[in-house]
């Protein structure tokens, strides 16, 4: 399994979610986060404001990865800086609380 953490702009929630549905994924955790690239201000002065972001924590099986990870960049970028960020983490294991007593 592996964790995906997607940065995005806030006005790109709905269609993270409508994507993830599409691609048979629909599980996530989403957050209301701020922060910033690493982009430098055109006359050369690095700006250390930070913006709305939104991140989504997914979990999916390791042949789906790609596929998910595909749908949701074609789905979320503008072509601009600032779209976004995608990390790609591997998940060494996972448990269903409810199911704790049969451990």
């Amino acid at each position: 399994m592996k964790k995906i953490l997607l940065f995005v702009r806030p006005t790109k929630v709905d269609t993270v979610k409508q994507t993830l549905s599409e691609v048979g994924h629909p599980g996530f955790t989403c957050r209301r986060v701020m922060g910033r690239g690493k982009r430098v201000a055109g006359n050369g002065n690095e700006r250390m404001d930070l913006l709305p972001k939104r991140m989504f924590v997914i979990v999916v099986p390791d042949e789906a990865v790609d596929d998910v990870v595909k749908r949701l960049m074609d789905a979320v970028s503008e072509g601009h800086p600032g779209d976004g960020r995608v990390f790609v983490i591997p998940v060494e294991r996972s448990y269903n609380i409810h199911l704790a007593r049969e451990l």
